[in-house]
């Protein structure tokens, strides 16, 4: 007989059985955590993660699903048992369509147990396309928001445990560690490539050196300044030796640098590698290590050289026009005096006996009174206040014209050569000023070339670009005419060349010249809408070079015009309008002794009175062009309405393009530049009552 006991282990067994398999489920994601901390890359990571579930949890398929940005869809990132084609590819709705939507709207994992039976959610068409039953899912959390969601199903009907859960969501955070890790670095490596970037896009030259003077980086835009191939031929320069110009300068940066930290906008000077000097504004500051110590300055570069080149031709540009408008005022003023000390000089000769002792006295003061008259109409031609009577011509013409002329004035010492360009362009300027302009440099090449030597004037058609223009502050970018006048004299040196144009500048003995020439130059081309350039060194001659806008109108006839030297009469009534009362009354007074009815008035106003109450017709109006209260042309505009066709004689000591826009008066009018004598007024009134 046999007594024996019966024991039920089923109970023990299965805990041994979970027992084994929640060990496998930690030694996975141990596994997995390993590879992750190992730097495995992210998508062999999710592949070796979403086999190692499927193994580890017995089911046929598995899926890690990234939420895409806006959260409205899931992309299949990665997955094992889904059909070809759709790992990367399939899009799964984040709403309540589909358990992944479930889990993030739940914020909890999901466990179905029939899918068939779910009424939580929509069944998704990823899982009924490929007949799931059951499935587990759970969220992949990032730190501040949803990253996605991973998943494991099966076809089989299946209850999972807390542990398969645990297991799950232990995975998942593995790959949430991986993914926002992942995305930190490549956000490191954009900000990187992004300051990369600019720094070496950079319009300005970015280095760092190190306090003793050497390059640690620099930018392209930093070499590129510099004149070298790569930042490599920098890193061996010593910044105080080989890049400034004066050593001292650095040692004062640094100075700085040690006193605030920081620099802002200094300038120095720094050498090329080619030699040449450059203007360099600096702003930096000082980068120090763990313990507080300098250990090198990171510091921004601008080249300045040109704006500095551009501020300097604006200030000699704005010298000229300041100095410009004082000697056209002061000519037009002296003008005045001129026409009334010549005019009443002129008068008086013309009344004496031509043996009478006096007649000498008056011709000095005649000669001393045109000579004066010299002077301001040089001066009137500096400041740009001159009458112009442009043609359009070819230079061509101008230039062998004079050529003939200046061989005669030069002397035999010196070679005279012409080089006329084939098919040059034609301008629209005042021949005779253009005339002077070439005689005055000339006679200055001749007096630079005591001893001989060669002059060459040429002509070339010449395209002046953006890229002159911006570093010549006058010059608009076109097509121009150009006029080179070279020496081989003794040339000046930078600090006389840059005052050349300022009138009675001159390098010249006392008595042997008036410093004008140039100056007159300069205001003809300016005044002709061109553009002077200037170049010479001490020893090596000078070459100026004048260009003018080129033009496509056709040629015009140069004419000239002589006049008898009667003295014109006539019984029309003229009323006379000055401001300068010794003007006033020589004028009125030789119009009086030429037969005319004169009218006098001592401004606008008075003769715009005058022209009311006058009931004999006014034939002409002889007016200053400028004067206190109301100019010459705005009292002619006053009387239109009453003398709508009068007839009008401009006088003036100058006139700029605000009167006549430097074109001809218009119909019906004349101009007439003082100081001008009885006969020359008598002939201009004349001429402009017989139009």
């Amino acid at each position: 007989r046999m007594v024996g006991t019966d024991t039920d282990i089923t109970i023990h067994k299965q805990a041994e059985e979970l027992l084994k398999a929640h060990a496998r489920q930690q030694a996975a994601v141990a596994l997995l955590g390993q590879h992750a901390l190992a730097g495995s890359g992210l998508g062999a990571l999710m592949d070796e993660a979403v086999t190692t579930i499927a193994r580890t949890l017995d089911v046929e398929y598995c899926k890690v699903l990234e939420l895409l940005p806006g959260g409205g869809s899931l992309l299949l990132r990665a997955g094992v048992g889904w059909k070809e084609g759709l790992v990367g590819r399939a899009i799964v709705e984040a709403g309540l369509d589909s358990q992944a939507g479930f889990t993030l709207i739940s914020n909890e994992p999901v466990i179905v147990e029939d899918l068939a039976t779910e009424t939580r959610f929509g069944g998704p068409s990823l899982l009924r396309e490929h007949e799931v039953v059951s499935g587990i899912s759970v969220i992949i959390h990032g730190q501040t928001a949803p990253l996605g969601v991973l998943g494991a199903h099966t076809s089989r009907r299946r209850t999972f445990t807390r542990d398969d859960i645990n297991f799950l969501q232990a995975v998942a955070n593995v790959l949430a560690a991986a993914i926002e890790r992942r995305q930190t670095e490549e956000a490191l490596r954009e900000a990187e490539a992004r300051y990369h970037s600019i720094i070496e896009n950079a319009a300005y030259g970015i280095y760092i050196s190190t306090p003793d003077g050497r390059f640690i980086e620099a930018n392209a835009a930093m070499v590129a300044m510099l004149g070298y191939e790569s930042s490599d031929d920098l890193r061996s320069l010593d910044l105080a030796k080989d890049l400034y110009c004066d050593p001292d300068e650095r040692a004062r940066l640094i100075e700085q640098f040690k006193q605030s930290k920081a620099v802002e906008e200094v300038e120095v000077d720094w050498r090329r590698k080619d030699g040449s000097i450059i203007t360099v504004r600096l702003s930096g500051r000082t980068i120090k290590d763990a313990q507080g110590n300098p250990e090198g300055f990171e510091v921004i570069a601008e080249n300045v050289t040109e704006r500095r080149l551009l501020e300097e031709q604006l200030r000699q540009s704005q010298k000229m026009e300041a100095i410009g408008r004082l000697a056209g005022g002061i000519a037009h003023d002296f003008n005045n005096l001129l026409t009334a000390i010549l005019g009443y000089d002129q008068l008086a000769m013309s009344r004496l006996e031509p043996d009478s002792p006096m007649r000498q006295e008056l011709e000095e003061i005649m000669n001393a009174g045109q000579r004066a008259a010299s002077l301001t109409s040089q001066l009137l031609a500096f400041s740009r206040k001159q009458m112009l009577q442009p043609k359009v011509l070819n230079l061509n013409t101008v230039i062998e014209k004079s050529s003939r002329m200046l061989k005669r004035l030069i002397g035999e010492d010196i070679e005279l050569t012409a080089i006329q360009a084939p098919s040059l362009g034609r301008v629209k300027v005042d021949p005779a000023q253009i005339e002077q302009v070439i005689m005055n440099l000339a006679l200055n090449a001749r007096d630079a070339m005591a001893e001989g030597g060669k002059l060459i004037i040429e002509t070339a058609n010449a395209y002046l670009d953006e890229d002159y223009a911006r570093s010549h502050i006058e010059v608009q970018p076109g097509h121009y005419v150009m006029i080179g006048v070279t020496d081989t004299g003794a040339g000046m040196d930078q600090e006389t060349l840059s005052h050349i144009f300022e009138p009675f500048f001159t390098t010249k003995e006392q008595g042997k010249g008036t410093g004008l020439g140039l100056s007159i130059i300069y205001g003809i081309i300016r005044q002709s809408g061109g553009h002077l350039w200037a170049h010479s060194e001490e020893g090596k001659g000078a070459t100026f070079k004048i260009y003018l806008p080129r033009v496509d109108d056709p040629d015009e006839a140069i004419s000239s015009q002589t006049l008898s030297a009667e003295m014109p009469r006539g019984k029309e009534t003229i009323l006379v309008v000055e401001d300068e009362e010794m003007v006033r009354r020589l004028v009125s007074q030789t119009l009086e002794e030429c037969g005319y009815a004169v009218l006098s008035a001592c401004g606008g106003s008075e003769a715009a009175l005058i022209c009311r109450q006058q009931e004999k017709p006014i034939d002409l109006i002889v007016t200053d062009m400028v004067m206190p209260q109301m100019s010459g042309r705005e009292l002619i505009e006053r009387i239109a309405p009453l003398y709508p066709e009068i007839k009008v004689l401009y006088i003036s000591g100058y006139t700029g393009k605000a009167i006549f826009h430097n074109s001809q008066p218009e119909s019906g009018t004349g101009y007439l530049e003082k100081p001008f004598s009885p006969l020359s007024l008598a002939r201009k009134v004349r001429e402009v009552l017989d139009r």
